[in-house]
């Protein structure tokens, strides 16, 4: 009999990634999907839709009854207040903690934070998702759950690395911060396998996990745009955006764009981030309470993910 996992956020990019997976190892999926994204549903994927929000505590009983486990992936990553972060990405966890202990109380719980949480200080995104963090392990002491802490996560599909690609390809690149930062990358697939890694683990496990792609110092931009001159055969010619500017384009952009009523990406909060000299993180905590490593190179990855591009 196939176990049924519960999902948020399986119409995003990483959670679509995820719902396949579940899938494809024969899992049952109940995700919750607003009713304005179902269209985003991965083909195939689900085997029951709940139309609903994350914060309706309502809605999350309905998802998470009977489930085995119980995976959120769902939150924002742009908004059009600092108190939209909070109130989707920590206030969330408040509801959802709740509606397992109501409906489903012997589920276990899984939350996709972000390496961001580390740095709270640097952003609302990052604050947001560090007060989610905070909630689950203070309101949830009594479920057994895990967080996992990825950094930039990457694959075919992600709109966040498009725009970069395709400046590689016209045979430039914008390197953002110092050429002498680090970051840590995972490829989308292997972020998946992480997580059926989590579902096969019996044990009651606690705690907050980060995991990448198996190179323990990360990468710096340049190393990343010459692996993808490498794969193209292009010659790439990158040049620095200094801070000051990005900082004024940033806030000109945020405000613009809540005149208008929608959510910026690029804001200060998001060039604090985007500049920070040192996103790794480590694998060793993770490997030692779940068996999982990570496949995929960013050679192979940046291979797959540009795809069309490189002909």
């Amino acid at each position: 009999m196939s176990h049924l996992v519960a999902l948020t956020g399986s119409t995003g990019f990483i959670g679509s990634e995820i719902a396949r997976q579940l899938k494809g190892s024969n899992y049952l999926v109940r995700a919750l999907v607003r009713p304005e994204s179902v269209h985003k549903v991965p083909s195939g994927c689900l085997d029951e839709i709940i139309q609903g929000n994350v914060n309706n505590i309502s809605d999350l009983e309905d998802l998470v009854q009977d489930a085995t486990a119980v995976i959120h992936c769902a939150g924002l990553v742009r908004a059009v207040s600092d108190k939209a972060f909070f109130d989707t990405n920590a206030g969330s966890l408040d509801s959802l903690v709740k509606a397992v202990k109501r409906s489903n109380p012997k589920s276990k719980l899984l939350y996709l934070s972000s390496l961001a949480a580390r740095e709270p200080s640097l952003s609302a995104y990052s604050h947001s998702k560090y007060q989610a963090e905070r909630r689950l392990a203070e309101k949830a002491y009594d479920l057994p759950w895990m967080v996992l802490r990825p950094p930039a996560v990457y694959g075919p599909g992600d709109k966040e690395l498009l725009p970069l690609l395709l400046w590689m390809k016209r045979g430039l690149a914008p390197v953002i911060g110092s050429p002498g930062n680090r970051v840590s990358l995972l490829y989308v697939s292997d972020l998946g396998e992480a997580v059926l890694s989590w579902l096969r683990q019996d044990l009651a496990l606690q705690g907050c996990y980060e995991l990448h792609d198996g190179s323990p110092r990360g990468y710096s931009w340049l190393e990343v745009i010459d692996t993808v001159s490498r794969l193209t055969g292009k010659r790439i010619v990158s040049f620095r955006i200094p801070k000051m500017v990005l900082y004024l384009l940033a806030s000109v952009n945020s405000c613009l764009m809540r005149l208008l009523g929608r959510a910026p990406m690029m804001t200060p909060g998001k060039v604090n981030e985007l500049t920070y000299p040192s996103w790794e993180c480590s694998n060793t905590k993770i490997c030692r309470v779940l068996d999982w490593k990570p496949k995929i190179t960013l050679e192979e990855g940046l291979r797959r993910s540009i795809g069309t591009m490189l002909s």
